[in-house]
């Protein structure tokens, strides 16, 4: 296309009298816009100005909302300090020795359930179910042994800030109510 400088004096003349003569008929700018679009040699509107602006604004206020919501969640629980671990012994009853495949499986899964209570309070809990076979070292002859323990059936390793809180934590065990007993020692830290 020309610019007005490379214009010929009657396209100039040609030009202007466009703008000053009787405007076009009405709707005739929309079909012609129209069929340049169907043709794709014109790009749609894309919409007004307020359209785009309360689009923006309503977007700008879900992100708002969803960060409040995300920053009202409650933090999570505080690791305990380091040298607040104890350990639960958990010792094996008589009445629990060779119980039937799908009865122990049964009890894994409360066990698993219950540590999995304690994760989402915050606390850190590992534990590990023992085999039956072992083996005793025996101290030098002369030492004291106490051999009246039952055999120790599993273990939990859990975080608690007091003896007080980690018996506590024992209470909740599903071990008690079948019978076994747990001990309940502090972790030495190193």
């Amino acid at each position: 296309m020309k610019t007005d400088d490379e214009l010929t004096g009657e396209e100039a003349a040609a030009l202007r009298s466009l703008a000053e003569g009787p405007l076009p008929p009405a709707g005739l700018e929309d079909r012609t816009t129209a069929r340049l679009a169907a043709r794709g040699l014109l790009a749609r509107r894309r919409g007004s100005a307020w359209t785009k602006a309360i689009l923006a604004a309503a977007a700008g206020a879900l992100i708002f909302f969803v960060g409040m919501k995300t920053g009202a969640r409650p933090a999570p629980a505080a690791a305990a300090p380091e040298g607040s671990k104890f350990v639960l012994l958990l010792y094996q009853s008589a009445e629990e020795v060779g119980l039937a495949p799908e009865v122990e499986a049964s009890r894994v899964r409360e066990y698993v359930g219950w540590a999995r209570v304690l994760r989402e309070d915050g606390r850190s809990v590992s534990g590990e179910k023992l085999e039956q076979e072992r083996s005793m070292l025996r101290p030098p002859a002369g030492s004291v042994v106490d051999a009246a323990n039952p055999p120790i059936d599993g273990f939990f390793i859990i975080s608690a800030g007091t003896l007080d809180e980690a018996l506590g934590v024992a209470r909740t065990c599903p071990h008690l109510k079948y019978g076994g007993a747990i001990e309940v020692r502090p972790i030495a830290g190193t």
